[in-house]
């Protein structure tokens, strides 16, 4: 295996689980600088929490969608079934937690922190 490659047993547990928790840890990050923010009056904090959180999100698509274009080997035909299964939920959990990122993203521009 080369060293850009995603290695086949950790690629789809990384598009599986970095979405819902990079949703998660930017959610935190949002809760804790509302507050800040509010004071300062600016937003630039939560925007950079928004766009990392989209960033690793974007990142859990491709590598799903890079697991789920792996070849099936002819000795490890259910094993690699598991895999691109696990690929496919992973594209789907990628696509559904970075529209609610964005959706996320969208409310902190429109909004202003101090609105409660």
């Amino acid at each position: 295996m080369k060293s850009n490659e995603i290695s086949p047993s950790t690629g789809p547990w990384v598009g599986l689980l970095l979405p819902p928790v990079a949703w998660a840890v930017q959610m935190q990050i949002l809760y804790v600088l509302v507050r800040p923010e509010c004071t300062s009056g600016r937003k630039l904090a939560m925007l950079v929490a928004v766009c990392l959180a989209l960033a690793a999100i974007f990142i859990a698509f491709i590598s799903a969608f890079l697991n789920y274009q792996l070849p099936a080997l002819a000795d490890e035909s259910n094993t690699r079934s598991r895999q691109k299964f696990m690929a496919g939920l992973g594209l789907l959990s990628s696509a559904v937690f970075f529209l609610v990122t964005l959706a996320q993203g969208i409310a902190v521009i429109v909004f202003h922190p101090c609105q409660l």
